[in-house]
């Protein structure tokens, strides 16, 4: 296997890793066991007899000639922060992200103009895989032809563009608008072919409001004389400005005024905006004049 260059002297401990590793992949990938695994009960010994040099060619499989997990295609995901008021009005945002398209010269042949673009592989014969000898406790088993990266086909002119990936990656500078209402974690799709997507952060609070579902929540600051009196009018701020309400007497301290279609617009045509609320706090003043302290103490005792 292409970890284990032939002149490296293999670690008993990283064989038995590497051999583990491999019965683990085993296990997963058989629908039986991993099922029984998941009910917390073990293997019958019947069931956990597997073929080692087997177990060694599926593991090299689930990794590229690079080491890495291959994957399928995964868009390229471009994450962006907003903060609160930029998600629940919308915005527009500049993105720059490289993406994977066909290469012009060779029309996504890999091959360069007038030249065949694939041929045999001369190494695997065409079957994609090649003999390994056997390596210490490793007994000889078949992997994925070096020549060809198990394709069993070449390109014998590569592309000077491309190198014969028959792709090229290009910059995409894109103006992306934001939609008013969205929420943390969402994802905006910016291309047809799935190849790139952003990924929203949204800040869910301000120093003056906070989110829960599609309402928004601040503070409106009354004074206790105030609130005991009521009818006086007071401000309250939204995202759509600032609004006066009207405060009845005797309103006490967590009281809520709402106000309806002043929250946040849902991202659903038929769902109608949430509300804006205003949660009362009451403010007690810390100095008073001995004048205030004296009307104070007489409307005590009555």
């Amino acid at each position: 296997m292409s970890i284990y260059p032939p002149n490296f002297q293999c670690p008993v401990d990283l064989s038995v890793t590497l051999l583990i590793s491999a019965l683990h992949l085993h296990i997963l990938s058989n629908e039986k066991l991993r099922q029984s695994y998941d009910e917390g009960n073990g293997p019958a010994p019947n069931d956990l007899s597997f073929d080692a040099e087997q177990m060694l060619r599926e593991f090299e499989k689930a990794f590229n000639k690079e080491g890495k997990i291959e994957s399928n295609r995964r868009p390229v995901t471009i994450p962006i922060q907003l903060n609160f008021l930029a998600a629940v009005k919308g915005c527009e945002v500049d993105v720059s992200y490289r993406l994977k398209e066909k290469c012009v010269p060779c029309k996504g042949s890999g091959a360069t103009a007038g030249s065949p673009a694939h041929v045999v592989c001369s190494k695997c014969g065409g079957g994609g895989l090649v003999m390994m000898p056997a390596f210490f406790i490793l007994e000889a088993h078949e992997i994925d032809c070096p020549k060809c990266s198990g394709e069993g086909v070449i390109v014998p002119e590569p592309c000077r563009s491309c190198f014969g990936r028959g792709a090229e990656h290009s910059t995409v500078n894109k103006k992306v608008q934001i939609p008013p209402g969205v929420v943390n974690g969402q994802e905006i799709l910016l291309e047809k072919s799935g190849q790139a997507v952003v990924m929203l952060h949204v800040d869910e609070s301000s120093k003056t409001f906070k989110r829960k579902g599609m309402d928004i929540f601040s503070t409106i600051e009354v004074c206790a004389l105030r609130a005991a009196l009521g009818d006086v009018p007071c401000n309250m701020e939204t995202v759509h400005g600032t609004h006066s309400v009207v405060l009845p007497s005797g309103t006490q301290h967590g009281d809520e005024v709402r106000l309806a279609g002043k929250g946040i617009q849902s991202l659903e045509a038929d769902i109608p905006p949430g509300a804006h609320v205003g949660v009362v706090r009451i403010v007690v003043p810390r100095l008073l004049t001995s004048s205030q302290s004296e009307r104070l103490k007489k409307f005590d005792a009555t």
